[in-house]
C-alpha cells in the first residue's frame, strides 16, 4: 500500500482511499502525482493532514473491511461540533416533520452551509439530495445547531431516480437548535 502525505483545506481529517484508475475522462491518482508509479492494488492509502474549520472536530477514515464500489461513499465521517453551526434542510412542506418546535429528531438529514447553495431551487434540491418525492422541495429550513452536537457526514447516494451528489449530515441524537427559521425558494 502506498502512503501519500498531503495538505488541503477541507472539513475532514484522516485517511482516505483513492482507487487507481486509467480513464482519460476521470481524475486518477496518477494525475495528482505525475511521474509516480503506483502498484496495482485495489486502493492506494492517502494519509492527509487537513485544516478543518474551527467548529468541526472530525476524523475521516474507512473501516478496515471497506470494499470500494460504484457510487458515492456512505456517511463515514463522525463530527462533533465545537461551535454553533448552521445546517439546512429542504422540504416541500411548510412545517418540518422532524422538528417539533423545540427539538430536531435523531436521524434527521441536513446539509451544510457550504453545500446548500448548490441547490438554489426546489427541483435542484430534489436532484442534489435525492429526495423521495419528485415535487420541488422549495422550503429551506435553517437550523443553528449547538456545540457538542454529534453528526455523521457523507455524500448523498443516488436514490429515487435522482443523481444525489450533495453533502448530507445526519444527527446522531436529538438536538435543540439555538435558532431556526425557514425560507421560500423558487420551484425552478
Amino acid at each position: 500500500m502506498v502512503t501519500i502525505h498531503a495538505r488541503a483545506c477541507s472539513p475532514l481529517d484522516g485517511d482516505f482511499l483513492i482507487v487507481p484508475q486509467d480513464d482519460p475522462e476521470l481524475v486518477s491518482i496518477s494525475d495528482l502525482t505525475p511521474g509516480t508509479v503506483f502498484p496495482t492494488e485495489p486502493a492506494v492509502q492517502v494519509s492527509a493532514a487537513i485544516t478543518a474549520p474551527a467548529s468541526l472536530a472530525a476524523t475521516a477514515s474507512l473501516p478496515p473491511a471497506y470494499i470500494p464500489f460504484s457510487g458515492a461513499i456512505p456517511l463515514l465521517v463522525r463530527v462533533t461540533l465545537t461551535a454553533r453551526t448552521l445546517f439546512y434542510r429542504f422540504s416541500r412542506m411548510v412545517i418540518d416533520p422532524c422538528f417539533d418546535g423545540r427539538t430536531l429528531r435523531r436521524g434527521t438529514y441536513l446539509t451544510t452551509e457550504s453545500d446548500h447553495g448548490y441547490a438554489n431551487t426546489g427541483f435542484a434540491a430534489v436532484g442534489r439530495y435525492a429526495l423521495p418525492l419528485p415535487v420541488p422541495a422549495s422550503i429551506l429550513f435553517v437550523y443553528q445547531l449547538p456545540a457538542g452536537t454529534d453528526i455523521s457526514v457523507g455524500t448523498v447516494l443516488p436514490n429515487y431516480g435522482q443523481s444525489g451528489g450533495g453533502v448530507e449530515a445526519r444527527l446522531g441524537a436529538d438536538a435543540v437548535p439555538t435558532w431556526a427559521t425557514s425560507i421560500a425558494l423558487p420551484d425552478y
